[in-house]
């Protein structure tokens, strides 16, 4: 499997997903604003690139980058987090389109994610999702595969 995909989404945007061993030069080529520019690290404290992320990274065909998803799968579920859409954009439309686009491509697990959006939450309560917790002013929701036992 190639470490580094792309996708077309909508003849506007495309996806390049960086996974496995994939290039950290070309990684952070893309995504290194984002791990260092202040503005960005107030928004996103928690930032943080592990081995084990993979990365979904929606840009323009310009090679602006418009927005990401970060994605850990873990032995209980798979965890959507470190999500940006750039604030120029129709956020809301771009996120939701990617929200779509990761639940069916991960439709055979359990997912989890974590956010404060009462937007993103109604979106991914569309998407059979439902809030199990909280952690600090975060829902925790989930959406287990249809055929799992709680």
């Amino acid at each position: 499997m190639k470490s580094i995909k792309e996708y077309d989404i909508k003849n506007e945007y495309n996806i390049k997903v960086f996974m496995g061993n994939y290039n950290k030069r070309e990684f952070y080529s893309w995504m290194g604003e984002f791990f260092a520019d202040r503005k960005y690290r107030k928004k996103m404290p928690y930032l943080i690139n592990d081995v084990d992320k993979i990365w979904y990274v929606i840009y323009e065909r310009r090679d602006k980058i418009v927005g990401f998803f970060g994605i850990k799968i873990c032995l209980d579920n798979t965890l959507i987090s470190d999500i940006y859409i750039d604030e120029n954009y129709n956020r809301m439309s771009i996120f939701e389109y990617m929200a779509k686009y990761l639940v069916e491509l991960y439709q055979e697990e359990t997912i989890k994610v974590l956010t404060k959006m009462p937007n993103e939450q109604i979106i991914w309560s569309n998407l059979s999702f439902t809030i199990i917790g909280n952690r600090g002013n975060y829902a925790i929701m989930t959406r287990k595969v249809k055929n799992e036992k709680n």
